[in-house]
């Protein structure tokens, strides 16, 4: 369960989608942190936003069908594919976000489950 949660902060495009949504709603400003996906769904916009644009694969950029994720394929290089989207070692702004998301939501189960 808590890998399932990890790999979806670092292979998703959650945080991005926030980063846009907090500069959109805050005159540009960058968020210092983003909010855990349970917390983040009980904002209805930030929720109608992630319901349109959470893509959590490789999905393709005009369809949306999941492909492939060997490097080498036709659309491996698009923003929305899974190697792009990989934040694991990425020393990103969006990647430390997605990092600290994921160690918090990780601290949460785990206090639940004590």
């Amino acid at each position: 369960m808590l890998h399932n949660v990890q790999d979806f902060y670092a292979h998703s495009n959650y945080a991005e989608l926030y980063i846009e949504y907090y500069q959109n709603t805050n005159n540009g400003a960058l968020p210092t942190s983003i909010p855990i996906y349970d917390e983040g769904i009980k904002d209805a916009d930030f929720n109608n936003l992630l319901k349109k644009e959470l893509r959590t694969g490789d999905f393709h950029i005009f369809d949306n069908e999941i492909i492939d994720v060997n490097p080498f394929r036709e659309h491996a290089n698009e923003p929305t594919s899974h190697n792009k989207m990989n934040k694991d070692k990425a020393n990103t702004f969006a990647g430390k976000l997605a990092k600290q998301a994921a160690i918090d939501h990780t601290v949460k189960i785990l206090k639940t489950i004590e």
